[in-house]
């Protein structure tokens, strides 16, 4: 060993026995006896080794195997695939590339869509986006809906009422977003419950109304109520629309 020692303290390395006036075994500058040199040779070769560099794992120096493909490869010869830091043994592969437990943290955690915080627990998955559940509300009025049913334009989740809002779809009569049945009439659409006479408030549609009605300054009469109208204005409504019907694309034949 090139060196001097206490008879008491020259030992095994790895058992502690005392080795002076016995056989040892010099191995990497430490004295064993026979029987730890033999357990140190069978550890060696149930010692992992990298496919790339043919190495074993050297525990002294705290390097790790990871696992790819079947194969073990030392970790330091693989960078993360956002930071470019050497890997450890905590790295992960996702979707064919590997990455260190921060930058794979970051990647896969669920965001809600609204308040750019991390989602733990339930959530509402719509529009390819997730969300808090409660942060999952009309994009005008930020209630949340009543039930599972919502109107996106644009990305952005409606109500049905601020949906019909934003899409020109107002009744004729309250001004608000016709929602539920509807009535297309006179170029705009109303409530069922509103499409009354704007004279008598007789509905104008149903088995209560038989003759149809008729268009007035754009506001819908029953002919009853019309009738009623001073002559001129009736003169000047059935004038423009016989200038409406005559103006209209003549209809397209039905093929036999």
């Amino acid at each position: 060993m090139d060196m001097k020692w206490h008879p008491e303290h020259f030992t095994c390395e790895t058992c502690g026995k005392a080795l002076a006036g016995s056989t040892f075994v010099k191995k990497n500058n430490r004295a064993y006896c026979k029987p730890c040199v033999e357990k140190l040779k069978v550890k060696e070769r149930a010692v992992d080794t990298c496919e790339r560099c043919k190495k074993p794992v050297n525990e002294n120096l705290n390097e790790v195997l990871i696992t790819l493909n079947g194969k073990k490869f030392h970790a330091h010869h693989f960078n993360c695939a956002i930071c470019k830091q050497v890997l450890g043994g905590d790295c992960k592969m996702f979707e064919g590339k590997l990455y260190c437990a921060m930058d794979l943290e970051r990647m896969t955690l669920r965001v809600c869509q609204a308040c750019r915080r991390p989602i733990v627990g339930r959530s509402v998955t719509a529009l390819a986006k997730q969300y808090h559940p409660e942060h999952f509300v009309c994009s005008k009025c930020e209630r949340p809906f009543n039930s599972s049913m919502y109107w996106e334009v644009k990305g952005k989740p409606y109500c049905e009422a601020h949906y019909h809002e934003l899409m020109g779809d107002v009744c004729g009569l309250c001004h608000e977003a016709a929602i539920g049945k509807t009535v297309t009439a006179i170029g705009r659409k109303w409530c069922e419950a509103h499409f009354n006479c704007m004279a008598c408030h007789m509905p104008l549609i149903g088995t209560t109304n038989k003759n149809g009605f008729i268009d007035w300054d754009m506001k819908p009469f029953c002919k009853a109520c019309f009738e009623e109208l001073p002559a001129e204005v009736r003169r000047r409504v059935a004038k423009y629309q016989d200038i409406d019907r005559k103006a209209a694309p003549p209809p397209v034949p039905s093929k036999k």
